[in-house]
C-alpha cells in the first residue's frame, strides 16, 4: 500500500518541470505505483493538531473541492488512529469532535495502544496519509475529499507479523456539544443533527458486514466488527464516507470507488500544479520558492467554499481558521480570482460571480456577503478591482461568454463610484458609506484604520450615499485602471461605442498626475476636499499610480526612491503600510499602520516592473520571500507580517496573501 515517490530522486531545482509532465505520465499509469506530482510536495505545511474546545480553529486545517467541513491530524497520541475533527462551518467554525471517527483494535482481550505506534504523516496537496506501525500491524488512512460535500477516508489494516490475527474493531466518536445529536438510521449510517448551523453529517463505512454491530447513546457511538481474521501479508479495508450537508438542501447519496476517486483527485491537483507551473519565471527557479507557491495553492483551496445557503455561487474566506471572517468580501474575491485564473479558472470566475449576484439597483456591490444573507455588509463597498480580474480570467481561458456575462456588471459599477462617491462632481472619487458612519468609509477604502483617514469627516452626497472629505489617490488610480480593463473587454467583444463616458481615462489619468503628485516630495498623496491641499502621509496609495500605470516616467523615479529608502519603506520586510518613519509607525497594534499587506507590496512590485525596475522589484520580492516568517517552512501563511521582525501578524491561512504570493513568484521577470 505505499505510494512509490519516483521524483524524490531528481534534483529539485528542476521541480517545477517534473510537476507539468507529470500529467501524461499519469494518464497512462492506473495502479497505487503510478507517478504522482503531488508527492514533491510533502508536509509544507504542519497539519498535526488538537483542539481543547470546538471553536479554537487557530490553525491549519485541511478541505477541498468547496465542502464546508474540514480536518487536521491529531497531535495528541490519545487521538490516533483517526483524523482530527471534523470542523463544520456556516457562520463560524465548529469542531464536532476531537476525533469522531477513530479506530480502536482488540486483540487476545487488550486494546492496542495508539501510542506506542510508529506514525507518520504525509500532508499533501490533496490529501492526508497517516501510517502506524502498530505491534505487527501496518495501518494506512488516507483523507480526501470526494466532491463539494463529502470526504473519504480508507483505512488499510495490513498484518505484516508472522502468523495470522484474531482482531476485534471497534469505530466510535463523542460530539463535543449538547446542541448536537446523533442516531443510527436503518442503512447502519451515522447522522449526527448539528442544530446551530442548520446542517447534519452523515457518516457509513464500507463493508457493512453481517457481524457489525452498532450503538449509539446521547452524543455517542460505537460500531463494532468482531473476529476479523487477518492472515499473515494479508489487509482489511474500510472506506468511511463522511457527507456534510446543509437541512435545506435536498439530500443525495454518493458513493464513489475509492480507488477510482482517489486517482481522479491526484490528476486534478497535478492539474493545478502543471497549469500554475506552465510558465517561466525568475523566481520559481529556485525549489523553496515553488513550495512556497504550492503552500499558497494548498491554502486557498482549502479557504474555497462551494455555493450554499444564500451564497449564489462559490467563492473563497479570507481564513477559515479565523471566526471572522466566513464570508466573501469583494476585494479579496477579486484578488483571489486573479491567482485562480492561473491554474483552476472555474474557481476564478465563480468568485466573480458569487459578489455580482448581489449587486444592486444602483450599480453598488456589497462589501461582504454570508450564507445567511442578513448578514451580508451593505454599508460600503471595497476598491474597483473586479474588471482587472474579469480581464486575467479571459486572458487565462479567452472565454468571451464570461466577459459578455460580467461586463454589463462591471460598466454599472464603475458608474456607481461616480454617481455615489464623486460629492463635488469633479471626477474625482472619495471613499464613503451608504450609512454616514465614519469607520464603513474607511473600510470601504480596505485599509480600516489607515493614518492618512485620521482626521476625515463625513460630507453627504445624496440618499444613502456619503463620501469622506478627501480624494484618495489609489481609489482614482484603481478606476483609471478599471476603465483601461473595462476598454479592453469591450474591445474582445467588439464593441466600438465605450460605455465609460462620465469621464475619459486620459482625463483622470491628467487630474491625478496634476492635483495628487507633490514633485518636491516625489510621491503622490489625497486630497482634502475643503482645503484642496495634499494629506501628506507616506502610504501605499502613494505606489498605486505605479500599478495602474498612471505616473509618468519621471514620476517613477521619485517614486521608486521613495519605495526603496531603508527609512520608509525598504524594510526588513519591504513596503509596509505606512512610512516606517512616521511617528504613528506600530506593526504590532496598527492594523494598517505598519505590517506588511502582501497585495500592497505586489503593487508596489508589480508597479516597478511596469517601469523597467526589475532588478531592484526582485530585490524586493526575494526579501519577502526570505523574510516572512515561516513561508519557507511548514507554518501557515499570515495575513500580514511585521517589517522590522518578519513576525507572521493576525490571521493564519490568510487567503489574499497566498494569491498574491502566486503572483509575486508567476509574474517575475
Amino acid at each position: 500500500m505505499k505510494i512509490v515517490n519516483t521524483f524524490k530522486l531528481f534534483l529539485l531545482m528542476g521541480l517545477f518541470l517534473t510537476v507539468c509532465s507529470c500529467q501524461k505520465q499519469q494518464e497512462n499509469k492506473t495502479n497505487r505505483g503510478q507517478v504522482h506530482c503531488v508527492d514533491n510536495f510533502e508536509n509544507v505545511l504542519d497539519i498535526s493538531f488538537t483542539p481543547v474546545k470546538p471553536y479554537d480553529i487557530k490553525h491549519t486545517l485541511f478541505s477541498d473541492q468547496g465542502a464546508w467541513h474540514a480536518y487536521a491530524v491529531p497531535s495528541d497520541s490519545r487521538y490516533y488512529g483517526g483524523f482530527t475533527g471534523p470542523m463544520v462551518m456556516s457562520m463560524y467554525g465548529e469542531w464536532l469532535s476531537k476525533g469522531f471517527a477513530q479506530w480502536n483494535i482488540i486483540e487476545d482481550n487488550q486494546s492496542l495502544d495508539w501510542s506506542k505506534s510508529i506514525r507518520s504523516v504525509r500532508y499533501l496537496p490533496g490529501s492526508i496519509v497517516q501510517t502506524y506501525l502498530l505491534d505487527g500491524l501496518d495501518i494506512e488512512q488516507t483523507l480526501v475529499f470526494s466532491d463539494h460535500r463529502t470526504s473519504m477516508i480508507r483505512t488499510v489494516f495490513k498484518n505484516e507479523g508472522n502468523k495470522a490475527r484474531n482482531l476485534n474493531l471497534t469505530l466510535s466518536g463523542t460530539l463535543w456539544s449538547s446542541k448536537q445529536t446523533i442516531s443510527s438510521n436503518s442503512r447502519g449510517e451515522m447522522v449526527v443533527n448539528i442544530k446551530d448551523h442548520h446542517s447534519y453529517l452523515v457518516q457509513d463505512v464500507v463493508p457493512m458486514s453481517d457481524n457489525l454491530k452498532i450503538s449509539t447513546q446521547d452524543s455517542s457511538y460505537v460500531m463494532r466488527w468482531n473476529h476479523q481474521k487477518v492472515k499473515r501479508n494479508d489487509s482489511l479495508v474500510f472506506v468511511m464516507t463522511q457527507h456534510y450537508q446543509f437541512k435545506e438542501e435536498p439530500r443525495y447519496s454518493y458513493h464513489k470507488d475509492f480507488t477510482v476517486m482517489e486517482t481522479e483527485n491526484q490528476k486534478r491537483w497535478n492539474g493545478y500544479l502543471c497549469k500554475y507551473f506552465n510558465r517561466e519565471s525568475r523566481l520559481l527557479k529556485d525549489t523553496s520558492n515553488i513550495k512556497i507557491a504550492v503552500k499558497s495553492i494548498m491554502t486557498l483551496v482549502t479557504n474555497y467554499r462551494s455555493k450554499a445557503g444564500d451564497l449564489k455561487h462559490a467563492g473563497t474566506f479570507p481564513s477559515v481558521s479565523y471566526q471572522g471572517f466566513y464570508g466573501f468580501w469583494s476585494w479579496d474575491s477579486w484578488k483571489h480570482a486573479v491567482a485562480y485564473s492561473y491554474f483552476e479558472p472555474q474557481m476564478a470566475k465563480d468568485n466573480l460571480r458569487s459578489m455580482f449576484d448581489y449587486q444592486d439597483d444602483r450599480g453598488m456591490v456589497a462589501d461582504c456577503i454570508y450564507y445567511n444573507s442578513k448578514e451580508n455588509n451593505w454599508r460600503d463597498t471595497k476598491p474597483p478591482l473586479a474588471a482587472w480580474a474579469v480581464a486575467k480570467i479571459f486572458d487565462a481561458t479567452k472565454d468571451t461568454s464570461f466577459v459578455e456575462e460580467m461586463l454589463p456588471r462591471l460598466i454599472k459599477y464603475h458608474h456607481w463610484w461616480y454617481t455615489d462617491r464623486d460629492h463635488d462632481n469633479n471626477g474625482l472619487c472619495e471613499y464613503g458609506s451608504t450609512d454616514g458612519t465614519r469607520i464603513a468609509a474607511a473600510w470601504e477604502s480596505g485599509m480600516d484604520n489607515a493614518v492618512r483617514f485620521d482626521h476625515a469627516e463625513m460630507i453627504q452626497n445624496r440618499d444613502k450615499a456619503w463620501s469622506l472629505d478627501q480624494e484618495s489617490v489609489d481609489l482614482n488610480c484603481y478606476l483609471y485602471y478599471d476603465k483601461k480593463m473595462i476598454s479592453y473587454l469591450e474591445n474582445v467583444l467588439q464593441i466600438k461605442k465605450p460605455s465609460l463616458t462620465a469621464i475619459g481615462t486620459s482625463d483622470l489619468r491628467t487630474m491625478i498626475r496634476q492635483l495628487m503628485f507633490d514633485k518636491e516630495e516625489g510621491f503622490y498623496f489625497d486630497i482634502d476636499l475643503e482645503k484642496k491641499k495634499q494629506i501628506p502621509i507616506y502610504g501605499p496609495e502613494g505606489w498605486i499610480p505605479l500599478w495602474s500605470e498612471v505616473a509618468t516616467k519621471e514620476e517613477a523615479i521619485s517614486i521608486v526612491k521613495n519605495i526603496m529608502d531603508t527609512t520608509k519603506f525598504n524594510t526588513y520586510i519591504p513596503c509596509p503600510t505606512l512610512d516606517a518613519s512616521h511617528p504613528k509607525f506600530n506593526p504590532l497594534k496598527g492594523y494598517w499602520r505598519g505590517p506588511v499587506w502582501l497585495d500592497q507590496a505586489y503593487f508596489a512590485i508589480k508597479g516597478m516592473y511596469k517601469y523597467g525596475y526589475d532588478d531592484k522589484a526582485i530585490v524586493l520580492t526575494e526579501n519577502i520571500m526570505n523574510h516572512c516568517q515561516g513561508l519557507k517552512d511548514r507554518a501557515p501563511i499570515r495575513e500580514n507580517y511585521h517589517p522590522i521582525t518578519g513576525e507572521g501578524l493576525n490571521a493564519i491561512g490568510f487567503s489574499w496573501s497566498s494569491a498574491h504570493l502566486l503572483m509575486l513568484l508567476r509574474e517575475s521577470k
